[in-house]
């Protein structure tokens, strides 16, 4: 028997960033949390050998698509440059 909530969208999380710099990374969550932005973060995994030839390991910085628009703009106002990149894109994994 379909209930109320059926309908409803559950998993609307997206990466919205990568971030490669711990300091930048800092000023993002102290940003986000003054504006009552709801996050988490993932740590990609870096193998040794990819270390080797340069790769840095990523913070995944993840928000709920309704906060998307809020989060960019308080971004753009950090200008943070390169070590930061904009993802975007809806997390494929579902939790339970």
């Amino acid at each position: 028997m379909p209930t109320l909530y059926t309908a409803s969208k559950v998993h609307n999380e997206i990466i919205f960033c990568v971030v490669y710099d711990q300091n930048k990374k800092a000023v993002i969550e102290k940003a986000f949390l003054k504006n009552r932005i709801s996050y988490y973060e993932t740590w990609e995994k870096v193998s040794f050998l990819m270390r080797l030839f340069g790769k840095k390991e990523g913070c995944q910085i993840c928000i709920n698509d309704m906060q998307r628009e809020k989060a960019e703009e308080i971004i753009r106002e950090l200008d943070l440059g390169d070590s930061v990149e904009m993802i975007c894109k809806p997390i494929d994994k579902t939790y339970f």
